[in-house]
């Protein structure tokens, strides 16, 4: 058997072998090759077997947390408004605080919590049992802390929505938790949340509009949304930092320095001033030599001149080219 028979023999071989790990067809028969062409044909099956379904097993509908979240599966799913939508506080059963767990009747607040600290992977810290888990005033219902780096956000729900909330309210907590960065107010089901800064929970002084009532400018959206954005305007985008090698490796950087003094004295000769005194200027940067500058850039850069030596090397070139 030459060498293009065996590799479609080998092809037919390995699609049978797939089929059989699937549990789609019999075990391949390699009685009619050779010894060496078992061998190798065998090292093949090792491959496949350790490679063939090997994606993740998606969970079943009715525990898939994305499913739970949209209102398609869960208990939130049979209770739906005429428009299809998931109603108000659907699926907001009791949970069990911890932030774990698949229950149907989950809380979509803590659903939406979790679903944070996975996107993130596990940058924001949630933390269900915060000091000031006892703090009540009004119809605020405090659920949980968010925190990462320095940054702490106060979760709670109240039932009349985020702008319902009692701004006069945010701003007593923040002040009683100066821990505390900002307070998210959350609806029961997670649609609507607004975030309020200690700024943003008291009144402000529009030039035009005069005073405004505390929280104007607040915008609300899904829960996952608001705190997502305030999490990623805070976590640090952390980016390679150069190497040593990398800085050592830049080597005789003369002929760069040359290069931009050149491009920038030719570009300030091709203006065409109007007033006198920068007329003058001008013929004082034409006489200019673009090495003479150069070397002062390469001086600067090796660390060679600075502070009154600099100031001096310059004065220096500017006498040179008024005389």
């Amino acid at each position: 058997m030459d060498a293009a028979d065996f590799d479609d023999v080998a092809s037919g071989l390995v699609e049978g072998y797939l089929l059989f790990l699937r549990g789609r067809g019999p075990e391949p028969d390699l009685a009619g090759l050779s010894s060496d062409h078992r061998r190798r044909v065998r090292e093949q099956f090792a491959i496949v077997a350790a490679l063939a379904d090997r994606t993740p097993a998606l969970p079943p509908l009715a525990d898939d947390p994305v499913a739970i979240r949209l209102g398609l599966a869960g208990a939130a799913s049979h209770r739906t408004a005429a428009d299809g939508r998931p109603r108000a506080g659907a699926g907001t059963g009791t949970g069990t605080g911890t932030g774990t767990g698949t229950d149907e009747d989950e809380d979509p607040v803590l659903a939406a919590l979790r679903q944070l600290e996975l996107r993130f992977d596990r940058q924001v810290v949630l933390d269900y049992s915060p000091g000031w888990r006892d703090w009540q005033s009004g119809q605020l219902s405090p659920v949980a802390q968010c925190s990462a780096l320095g940054e702490s956000v106060a979760v709670f729900t109240t039932p009349g929505g985020p702008l319902a909330g009692e701004p006069s309210d945010v701003a007593v907590f923040l002040r009683r938790h100066p821990d505390i960065s900002a307070v998210c107010l959350s609806s029961p089901d997670a649609r609507d949340a607004a975030l309020l800064t200690a700024a943003d929970a008291h009144a402000s002084v529009d030039p035009v509009r005069g005073w405004l009532e505390p929280g104007v400018h607040t915008a609300a959206d899904l829960l996952e949304v608001t705190l997502g954005r305030y999490f990623e305007s805070r976590l640090p985008r952390w980016e390679r930092v150069a190497a040593l090698t990398d800085l050592i490796d830049l080597g005789d950087v003369s002929a760069d320095a040359l290069a931009v003094a050149t491009a920038t004295l030719a570009s300030a000769r091709r203006m065409r001033p109007r007033l006198q005194h920068r007329r003058a200027a001008l013929t004082v940067v034409r006489s200019l030599d673009p090495s003479s500058i150069g070397t002062v850039l390469v001086d600067v850069q090796a660390g060679r001149l600075s502070g009154n030596a600099l100031v001096s090397r310059l004065s220096a070139l500017a006498e040179a080219v008024a005389s």
